[in-house]
């Protein structure tokens, strides 16, 4: 019917449409072309087009198709292969009032045309992406067997899709059309047959800010893809096939994830991190100790590369090839190791935001310090009542350890050498209930350790150790213990070993806080300890003493039972012109069972009265010189046996220890403040 109202309206033209209609018949494949036209212009009218031969001065009367609306695509009609002047007219409205006008419009023979109408009528978004009509031409040959050809046109007119990144995000995401302009020529390809998943660019970051899940195209197929929006910028995809049919794809339902970064690769310099080798950072300028915020961005599997400040992606110094991120999760990517040694790698954690048990909080642990002290480390939670061991053998890099935890603040210890000392202690700041907590130990250039503590909102704190220190030595004077080995908080390695009967070791620093303590025959294990010391509570900046006194088998004994008596040793300066001391009954043979301590230096002074076994340690000061020291056992007044001390000048601390050897023989053991020792024999006279 077209074509006789086209030859109608122009008598002079009738025949050249006459012979127009006759080569079609006899010889359509070179002088016709199959021809469709989709209204894809954002707030566009329903349309009327007409077309005419280019150059005609006569105006069609009569419609090529009629009543497009916007996502209309009509179905393939063959019409003479020559160029047109097309006339868009509002539905009803003849083509002397059309709202738009293409000349020139050439239709090559043999071919399937869409002819698609995009940008704007009025440009209302002022994008200069003015209405105009673009072309997408298929010729019609077979794709190559199992594929389809897809023919790709960029007819989104909003400004928020002026250039785009089409990706094929099925796997690991691949660029399909890098760079992709608005109205820029069709991008023709051939793909395997199947569904795709595509995702649009629109900032060069690599991440997508639109996902179209195609349909499952066949093999053989033809599909012409064309990209548009709504008025208000929403995207959607117009698949069209050969045979006319088409279809609408609204953006997919994006599972979003949540990403944060942490730099912690101590000789690495500050970092832009990329996702799919795109053109811009996702995450730019993160420097050593730097944590990014988590930013939510659509689940599904990226490839991650890493590269120093200002480089792009494909001059990375680190590349992830492939990381799923799950949607709902909350993924914390930590780079860590050296580059120099090629150490460098990342470790994913990841939550799945699920609440803690009520009152507690949930804690994900990673041992991300590279340095060689830190290679296995024994984690500790330490207070005053006592030191628990939360991760035993934690080895660099390996699994991330998650636990849960009451909700308050914690002190954190970390243990090089299996002794249960803690080499490096970090208060963690209050942690509330509900949150989930990555805590993450690290380490800079020089070895120096810190954690990273992120919580729930990204927000990231770095923690440097405390020093808070004590000064320990142990004394043995249990008269039939063994040579011992000393454990703390039930370590694999003795704090203290090979002590023997009335040994003391040296004072060492170790960190202020609760201990429990094993006391195992030498060589034994903390394991199987012959005696342990419960909540120890050792205070910052106080010198401790313990000492181990009474007897493992009680025999023919009076219940003088081993123990370990800790001594809080005050070394402030004692009063001008004094020395202090600290007096402890550890004599444990029952014929010491309570004494009388006297000072014989002089006149007989008594000292001490009725002092029992293990009673409470007594701390006096005397006047500085050396002293006489008598012990009576049977409260007569008279000396059972007596001490010379040496000469104790001025401003010292000493401890003085009443002690017993296994045949009851009783001697004095003293120890300086700067831990020399003394063993003070009895005089002879007695």
């Amino acid at each position: 019917d077209t074509d006789t109202d086209t030859d109608t309206d122009t008598d002079t033209d009738t025949d050249t449409d006459t012979d127009t209609d006759t080569d079609t018949d006899t010889d359509a494949d070179a002088d016709t072309t199959a021809l469709s036209v989709i209204h894809l212009s954002p707030g566009g009218p329903d349309v009327d087009v007409f077309a005419a031969a280019a150059g005609s001065t006569d105006l069609p009367s009569d419609t090529l198709f009629a009543g497009a609306s916007f996502g209309d695509a009509t179905n393939f009609e063959d019409v003479p292969a020559i160029s047109y002047d097309v006339y868009i007219s509002g539905s009803g409205d003849p083509a002397s009032d059309n709202v738009a006008t293409v000349t020139g419009l050439a239709l090559p023979a043999d071919s399937n045309i869409s002819a698609v109408a995009h940008g704007f009528f009025d440009d209302v978004n002022s994008t200069g992406n003015t209405f105009e009509v673009s072309t997408i031409v298929d010729d019609r040959s077979t794709p190559e067997s199992g594929s389809f050809r897809i023919n790709v046109f960029h007819g989104a007119a909003d400004p928020a899709y002026e250039g785009v990144d089409v990706w094929n995000i099925d796997g690991v995401p691949a660029p399909l059309i890098p760079d992709f302009a608005y109205a820029s020529e069709q991008f023709t390809v051939e793909l395997d047959a199947g569904a795709y998943t595509l995702g649009f660019d629109t900032d060069d970051n690599g991440l997508f800010e639109a996902i179209f899940d195609l349909p499952s195209i066949e093999d053989g197929s033809i599909v012409n893809a064309i990209a548009s929006n709504e008025v208000d910028g929403t995207p959607f995809i117009l698949a069209q096939f050969a045979n006319g049919d088409s279809a609408r794809i609204d953006v997919a339902t994006i599972q979003n994830t949540e990403l944060s970064v942490i730099h912690l690769s101590p000789d690495a310099p500050t970092v832009d991190v990329f996702v799919n080798l795109a053109a811009a950072p996702a995450f730019e300028d993160a420097p050593f100790k730097g944590a990014t915020g988590f930013a939510s961005i659509p689940s599904g599997e990226y490839s991650v590369q890493i590269s120093a400040d200002g480089n792009t992606a494909e001059a990375n110094a680190f590349e992830v090839e492939s990381i799923a991120l799950e949607p709902d999760l909350r993924h914390t990517v930590v780079a860590y190791g050296n580059l120099g040694d090629e150490s460098f790698t990342v470790q994913p954690l990841i939550d799945d935001k699920s609440a803690p048990t009520t009152g507690n909080f949930r804690l994900r642990v990673f041992h991300a310090a590279s340095a060689d002290a830190f290679t296995v480390v024994d984690v500790y939670a330490l207070g005053a009542d006592g030191s628990s061991e939360l991760i035993p053998d934690f080895g660099y890099g390996t699994t991330p350890v998650v636990t849960e935890l009451a909700a308050g603040e914690y002190t954190v210890g970390l243990d090089i050498d299996d002794d249960g000392i803690s080499d490096a202690v970090f208060d963690l700041p209050n942690i509330n209930a509900g949150e989930v907590v990555n805590l993450i130990a690290s380490n800079d250039t020089a070895g120096n350790p810190f954690l990273i503590a992120q919580l729930s909102d990204g927000t990231a704190v770095e923690i440097a150790p405390v020093t808070r220190t004590t000064d320990l030595s142990v004394i043995h004077l249990s008269p039939d213990a063994p040579t011992v080995d000393v454990f703390v908080n039930e370590a694999d390695n003795p704090v203290f070993r090979g002590a023997s009967f009335e040994d003391a070791t040296a004072f060492g620093v170790i960190p202020a806080t609760g201990y429990s303590v094993q006391i195992s025959a030498e060589g034994g294990t903390s394991a199987s300890p012959a005696h342990t010391v419960d909540n120890l509570d050792l205070e910052e900046g106080i010198s401790y003493t313990a000492v181990a006194h009474g007897y493992l088998t009680d025999a023919d004994r009076t219940g003088n039972a081993f123990a370990v008596q800790p001594l809080a040793n005050d070394n402030t300066t004692p009063t001008g012109g004094t020395f202090r001391a600290t007096i402890f009954h550890a004599a444990a043979h029952p014929d010491f069972a309570e004494v009388d301590v006297w000072d014989v230096t002089g006149t007989p002074t008594p000292l001490l009265p009725n002092v029992g076994y293990a009673d409470a340690p007594v701390t006096t000061e005397f006047d500085a010189g050396a002293y006489d020291i008598c012990l009576d056992v049977n409260n007569d007044s008279a000396c059972d046996a007596t001490f010379s001390l040496p000469n104790i000048a001025s401003g010292n601390s000493v401890n003085l220890i009443a002690a017993s050897d296994n045949s009851g023989n009783p001697f004095l053991f003293a120890q300086f403040a700067d831990g020399t020792t003394a063993v003070i024999n009895p005089n002879s006279a007695e």
